[in-house]
């Protein structure tokens, strides 16, 4: 029973991790684009 709540917890934590590392990546993403048009803008000018 203990062992099936830990393994519930692993799990929860997991899918928690994954969530907030998908997150992160995709806001890296978007700065990373914006970066690259400010960057290509200023070129442009």
């Amino acid at each position: 029973m203990i062992e099936l709540e830990i393994g519930i917890l692993i799990g929860i934590v997991l899918m928690f991790c994954l969530m907030v590392h998908k997150e992160i990546h995709n806001a890296s993403i978007t700065l990373t684009n914006m970066y690259y048009e400010l960057v290509c803008y200023g070129r442009r000018r």
